[in-house]
């Protein structure tokens, strides 16, 4: 390098584009500083304004400088795309914090957002991306109540899903799928530590279950068949659909209900919350109506979502602590639960129990703490509570 080469490179950067690199002091790391001002002073990349694309949905789109690429040089090329996924990542990243304090409204709100009502279903449905593991829940009702718009609004949101209908699917693509000799995953490996979205649940064979049985309690499924014995991870939570027997409840008190509905005892046991969905009445149609005309909701951005997964994936990555002064009060809710089972619409097992710690983690997680709250406790009874009861709102 020669002298007049080494002065242009070290030169100190004055008016916009020392602004510019001020500007992204908190984003870069003092050696991508470095890189960034080598490269600014051999003219190799120039600056703009960027942003995330967020809604209002989401939050303020602030906007920060990015960088472009000056002329057709490779190497311009790789560093402004490698130091716009950092710069783009740290800007994510820094606006956690304050999402976190309105995700347990935000979330909720826009999943399967087309839908008005439901609020008990949205915040399970939302709990269930930040569980990382053990919440199975199960939507049971009449046609045309909006089931399946859960399902397709996980499927928009959260970074790892598959999809699958029951009416489609064997016990071989549930679990496998095979062409001449060979052997691939099938929808529940696909979902792996995801969420495996199956929509009519009802129509699937029943000797098809024992896949679904194995990815729900133990997360692998196997497939033994030809000489082949494989086994693949399966570490699922499950969001299914159903229709009860006959399309459509007929009677909602109790013993009406468990008339009705399409799974045996064995199955249901294995979803953490079951909810009942009904056709609306006329007041409650009404009720709908003026809520989609007064309330004109923007569809969410492409950044948006990528922020929302981000979110997600951030979350899960927290390792969640149960305090040991709230056990006490897990068991006796527990217990009055279990008291209560001759006036709820399911039976109370041992599984509850899990569900009320793992409900009460997501809740933490969403809001990106460590440890888990009195008031996260509480909110996991009440919504488990409600699905037991049947009552939604």
């Amino acid at each position: 390098m020669g002298i007049f080469d080494f002065i242009r490179d070290n030169r100190p950067l004055l008016g916009s584009r020392r602004y510019y690199i001020h500007k992204l002091e908190r984003f870069l790391s003092r050696e991508d500083q470095r890189k960034l001002k080598l490269a600014i002073n051999k003219g190799l990349v120039g600056f703009t304004m960027s942003s995330l694309g967020l809604s209002k949905a989401i939050g303020e789109d602030i906007r920060f400088p990015g960088l472009v690429p000056q002329g057709t040089s490779n190497s311009a090329r790789l560093l402004s795309d490698e130091l716009n996924k950092k710069i783009e990542e740290s800007v994510t990243k820094s606006l956690f914090a304050d999402f976190s304090i309105r995700a347990e409204t935000v979330i909720p709100a826009i999943v399967a957002e087309k839908l008005q009502g439901m609020e008990t279903i949205k915040t399970a449905i939302a709990l269930q991306m930040f569980a990382k593991t053990g919440i199975h829940i199960l939507l049971l009702g009449d046609p045309g109540t909006g089931k399946t718009e859960f399902l397709l609004g996980v499927e928009h949101i959260y970074p790892r899903t598959a999809f699958g209908l029951g009416s489609g699917l064997s016990g071989v693509g549930l679990s496998v799928t095979v062409s001449g000799k060979e052997v691939r995953p099938g929808l529940l490996p696909k979902a792996d530590k995801g969420i495996c979205c199956i929509d009519e649940l009802n129509l699937m064979k029943k000797e098809d279950y024992g896949a679904l049985y194995s990815a729900m309690e133990k997360g692998f499924i196997t497939y033994d068949k030809g000489g082949a014995h494989l086994q693949f991870d399966a570490d699922v939570r499950i969001l299914a659909t159903a229709n009860p027997i006959g399309e459509k409840f007929r009677g909602m008190t109790r013993d009406a209900v468990v008339r009705q509905l399409p799974f045996e005892p064995a199955l249901l046991s294995r979803f953490t919350l079951v909810f009942l969905l009904r056709r609306p009445d006329l007041g409650a149609f009404v009720k709908i109506a003026k809520s989609i005309v007064e309330k004109d909701k923007a569809e969410l951005t492409d950044g948006d979502i990528t922020f929302l997964q981000r979110y997600i994936t951030h979350a899960e990555s927290l390792e969640v602590q149960f305090p040991p002064e709230l056990k006490d009060s897990v068991v006796k809710f527990s217990a009055d639960v279990k008291n209560a089972e001759p006036q709820l619409f399911f039976e109370v097992s041992p599984r509850l129990v899990h569900a009320v710690v793992n409900l009460s983690k997501a809740f933490a997680r969403m809001r990106l703490s460590t440890v888990v709250s009195r008031d996260d406790l509480r909110k996991a009874g009440v919504l488990i509570r409600a699905a037991l009861e049947n009552r939604l709102d």
